[in-house]
This record gives C-alpha cells, structure tokens and sequence, in this order.
C-alpha cells in the first residue's frame, strides 16, 4: 500500500487537532474563492467514474408503497419541496462494514491522526440516500421494495446533478479497479500543482473531505449487485450548507437516526409497481393519487419481472 506523500503537513504542529465548525466555516470560504475548475480536477482525478453519471437519464430508489404515498409524497406540498427522501446516517446503513472500510485506509496510508480524527468526528453529522442504475431488478425489489409488493421510483439524474454535482457519488467497491484508480490518486496526492501552494489548513480540509467522501461510498464486494449511486453529505458541515434536524425511526430492532431532504416534484419522472402488486387495482388508483397531488407529469408503470414470490 502507498504512503501519502511526506512534507505536505506539519505533523507535529497538527497534531491532535481538529476542526471546530467556526474553522471549517473559515476554510469552505478560502475553498469557494479557488478556481472552480481546480476543484472539478481534483474531484475528477479521485472520483474517476463521476463522468459516466452526465451520460445517464435515470436513477431509481426502491421502497414499499406506503412509504411513498404517505412519505415521499409530502402533504403540504410546498414549491420544490414536494418530495421528501429519508437521508440515513452512514454508521447506520445496512453494511456494518461501511464505517471501517476507509478508517482502515487511512490508517495503512499512514494518514495524519488529526485528518484521521476529523472524519471519525463527524459521523454522526454524515447522512446519505441510496438510490442504484438497476432497473426493475428482481434483488433490489427483494431486499428494498417490499419484497415485490413495494415501488420503484425514477428519478431524472441529470437534476440531481444540477442540485448535487459530486455530491452525487457512485459507490466504490471494496477492491475492485475503481476503488485502485483511488487509492493511487489519493497515495500521490495527484490534487495539481494549486494544491501545493494553498494554506496548510486548506490543503488538510481538501484531503478530510476526499477522505471522507470516499468513506462514504466504499462499500463491501458484496454489494455490487446494487449498483448504488449515492446522495453523499446530507447534515455534514463539510458538505451540507444547510444545518439539517435530526430525526428518527426504529426498524428491525434499530434506532436508525435521519434527516430529511426535500426535493422538486420535476425530479419523479414515473414509478414502477412490483411484480407481486395487486397491479389491476393499484396502477389506476395510484394514478388517480398522483393526479391529486399535482405530479399529473408522473407515469404509472408495472414491473416485467416474472416472479410469484
């Protein structure tokens, strides 16, 4: 495993230390007065596979029924916040492994302890939404649409690009050529030549939030079936502009912490009933619900998947 590259922090001098959000606030100014083209490059250079979301139409999220009509579908139904999706914290998401997956790197890449420190400090504040690019699969109906009686909703990905940019991530998995093309990126600190002139405080936010963005979608082999896009940040200072409240809710046996993140009705483009809904009762019902509601735009579909249960 590469080492990141020696001379670029002052270890002694910073170490220990960390953040408070007065500070963070102070460098997330020197970092919006960068050059904007600066900033892609080293999201570019790190994030390999960002591009190939400007090429895709669709993102789907997977739920049951109810959740969407009396959830999703806000009731006051105010402008651009006629959506609402749960944002669940990172240490709470289905992988238990998620959390130590980049802790883990950090620590063979002999990161400094204070960057190290910073991120694990603010894991209560990491909230992200799991949306994937399988489309009407049988696994993801299985495990996150009620087993097949739940909805598949499609969202249009080139707005959440518009309201997210690399806030909306395509997860790592744990090994394979993505997740190498990072870790050799981020061992040589290929963040341009900018990056060695900026303040130190600057230059160690830079390498948190990377750090703390990949921690956020590495995920376990396992997984990959999901082909998981990920709404990174949501509540974290570092990313998130907005002080967002936190919720909860209880689940197989969890207190699982949330906040909620509002959206516009144009993202839905259509939903996907599942292969075991009653569709001959359903699919006009829901329509006529959608109508009501103001999402008139809003296609009702049924799935394809052969499956009995």
């Amino acid at each position: 495993m590469k080492k990141m590259r020696k001379g670029i922090f002052n270890i002694e001098e910073l170490k220990n230390k960390s953040m408070i959000d007065n500070e963070i606030k102070e460098v997330k100014q020197k970092i919006l007065s960068l050059d904007s083209n600066f900033i892609v490059g080293v999201e570019r250079n790190l994030f390999s596979h960002w591009d190939s979301l400007l090429k895709t139409d669709e993102l789907y999220y997977y739920t049951d029924v109810n959740t969407f009509i009396n959830g999703i579908i806000t009731r006051e139904q105010n402008k651009s916040k006629e959506l609402c999706l749960w944002a669940t914290r990172w240490s709470h998401l289905n992988d238990p492994t998620e959390n130590q997956i980049g802790i883990k790197l950090m620590e063979e890449m002999q990161t400094p302890s204070e960057i190290v420190n910073q991120l694990i400090s603010n894991i209560d504040k990491n909230h992200s939404i799991s949306l994937t690019k399988a489309y009407d699969s049988l696994p993801m109906w299985k495990m996150y649409g009620a087993g097949g009686n739940g909805i598949m909703l499609a969202f249009d990905c080139k707005q959440l690009i518009d309201i997210y940019d690399y806030l909306l991530q395509i997860c790592i998995y744990e090994g394979d050529e993505y997740d190498k093309s990072f870790i050799n990126a981020m061992a040589n600190l290929e963040f341009g030549e900018e990056f060695h002139r900026l303040d130190e405080n600057v230059q160690r936010f830079l390498v948190a939030k990377e750090f703390m963005m990949y921690c956020s979608i590495v995920k376990d082999k396992h997984f990959d079936y999901e082909k998981e896009v990920r709404i990174v940040g949501v509540g974290n200072p570092f990313f998130d502009k907005n002080e967002k409240e936190i919720c909860y809710r209880y689940s197989d046996g969890k207190v699982i912490p949330y906040v909620k993140e509002y959206l516009p009705k144009s993202l839905l483009k259509r939903v996907c009933l599942g292969p075991l809904t009653n569709t001959a009762l359903s699919k006009t019902s829901l329509k006529e619900f959608l109508e009501s509601k103001g999402f008139s735009h809003v296609e009702v579909e049924t799935s394809a998947v052969p499956y009995r249960g």
